[in-house]
């Protein structure tokens, strides 16, 4: 498998499965299990089987990352020849479309994971002799669009998640594309979001404003990757970057059940943080730079289900800007660990829209069981979740707590 360098910044973008990519072969465009796979052949850039995440992975290009990884580890050129087959007709929709709008494609998270799967198909098929000239100029002029596409204050979503991606995107054309006209002014633009981000999006007891131990993880799993990226490849981090990293560490300490299952709070969805992500979060991936604040050994404990690192000695944690509270009977070590008592408790306000109508809710998990779960997310919206499903999971007579005269608590602060 050819290594990953500048060209990509998130691991998982040069992973995937080699039977999805003997399906992609065959025209079937498979992105995992939340959604059932499509056959399209050929590709027209039309394509909507109304569902939102199926669009926001086939549209951001994800399924080439199976046939990128196929081809590095197996040799088969098919798998290489399928990759540039898509690339051709992107970039020929890509220049028929102009300037028009399109609504799966221009959906700024979307186009920023497609940026960043560009970006590394570039990297690793220029290194390896694999790109014809053709697809170079075509792949060349449609990453550089999405740069200008991502530069755009519309399109950066602030405040959320999704911001980080958009900002990874702008960053990593910047830096794999210099000679490009505006790269230092979109890595500069880059870095600023960035900065703005651990600081709109991240309290100061490190917690994400999202109040989802998932989507916690899942940023977390993100900022990792671009210090790291930064640090090897000499790119200067945002001030106050690694500190609000390092915060995190916290609350994903406490943000776990004793199985290893994150708690289905928020818009959550099952997230094993004991398995997520090795090259991540390993403990010979975590290093001490890593550790302005002392907190990964304990973090070590609770992924390693208390075979390694060091047992925290605050059994009960509350985070006091995002409201939530963790509560443990102990910290066990070995295989007594899944079988210690995990309560949570919610007194938080409604931060954002991934927030759910639970305050006053409460979670509990004992003897590797949970007794009391909460409902996570379930859907945004798809053929498997019509309404009024997302409706109900976001609601307060889905979760834990008090519902009076049968009414949703306010969604406001």
């Amino acid at each position: 498998m050819i290594s990953d360098e500048k060209e990509v910044i998130y691991s998982f973008l040069s992973q995937g499965k080699i039977e999805m990519a003997d399906e992609a072969l065959d025209d079937i465009w498979d992105i995992g299990p939340r959604a059932t796979p499509v056959k399209i052949a050929p590709i027209t850039w039309h394509e909507n089987p109304h569902d939102k995440y199926w669009r926001f992975i086939f549209y951001g290009l994800r399924p080439l990352s199976n046939l990128l990884r196929a081809y590095y580890t197996t040799g088969k050129v098919a798998y290489r020849d399928k990759i540039l087959e898509v690339l051709r007709s992107y970039n020929a929709f890509e220049v028929a479309r102009g300037d028009r709008e399109h609504a799966y494609l221009d959906d700024p998270h979307t186009a920023a994971f497609r940026a960043m799967v560009l970006v590394n198909i570039h990297g690793k098929f220029s290194r390896t002799n694999d790109l014809p000239a053709d697809v170079a100029a075509g792949l060349r002029a449609s990453i550089e669009k999405l740069g200008f596409f991502l530069e755009d204050e519309r399109h950066f979503e602030d405040g959320q998640n999704h911001g980080f991606n958009e900002a990874a995107a702008l960053l990593t054309i910047a830096v794999n594309f210099p000679e490009m006209r505006e790269a230092s002014a979109w890595q500069a633009l880059a870095l600023e979001r960035l900065e703005r981000l651990m600081v709109s999006t991240v309290d100061d007891d490190g917690v994400e404003v999202e109040n989802s131990p998932f989507y916690h993880f899942y940023v977390l799993t993100f900022v990792l990757q671009d210090s790291k990226w930064m640090d090897r490849f000499g790119v200067p981090k945002p001030p106050g970057f690694d500190a609000q990293v390092a915060r995190m560490f916290d609350y994903a300490t406490y943000g776990v059940q004793p199985d290893g299952l994150v708690p289905l709070l928020g818009a959550s969805v099952k997230y094993n943080a004991s398995k997520a992500a090795p090259e991540v979060y390993s403990a010979g991936a975590l290093l001490s730079a890593d550790d302005e604040f002392g907190l990964i050994p304990a973090f070590n404990f609770v992924r390693s289900l208390g075979k390694g690192g060091v047992a925290p000695t605050v059994r009960n944690k509350r985070f006091d800007v995002s409201g939530q509270g963790f509560m443990r009977s102990g910290f066990s070590s070995g295989a007594e660990f899944k079988n210690d008592t995990y309560v949570t408790f919610n007194v938080g306000n409604h931060r954002n829209n991934h927030n759910h109508a639970d305050a006053l809710g409460i979670t509990l998990y004992t003897r590797g069981k949970s007794l009391l779960p909460d409902s996570g997310l379930f859907e945004y919206g798809s053929i498997k979740a019509p309404e009024p499903f997302p409706v109900y999971f976001r609601s307060t007579r889905a979760h834990n707590t008090v519902v009076v005269d049968g009414q949703d608590q306010n969604r406001k602060p």
